[in-house]
């Protein structure tokens, strides 16, 4: 396992990644999307991941709807995650975009 360093645009990316489709608690940090609509996307994140963390991950397709499930039950990345500025889920008027990823650098 590996941890980006901050001002990484790949890792602003997967920050916005979990500030809309993602969630954050105690012991894993999930994206959920649809993925009958976004297969391409689900590889994209996978890949990301492995980029970013140097991790596998689960990926469970739910099946009674089209959702994907990208599970990361990492305990050291959840408190990475949350040192860099993120908060655990429910993130309803409580998420706020980290300091390091409004680097004019990164660009929006």
């Amino acid at each position: 396992m590996k941890f980006p360093k901050l001002g990484d645009p790949w890792l602003a990316e997967f920050v916005g990644m979990l500030l809309g489709d993602g969630q954050i608690s105690s012991n894993f940090v999930g994206i959920t999307i649809n993925g009958e609509d976004d297969k391409d996307y689900v590889l994209y994140i996978l890949t990301l991941i492995k980029d970013l963390f140097n991790l596998n991950v689960k990926v469970r397709t739910r099946k009674n709807d089209k959702t994907v499930d990208i599970d990361i039950r990492e305990k050291d990345v959840v408190n990475y995650l949350l040192a860099i500025g993120m908060v655990k889920s429910p993130k309803w008027n409580r998420a706020e975009i980290p300091i390091f990823c409004l680097n004019s650098e990164l660009g929006k």
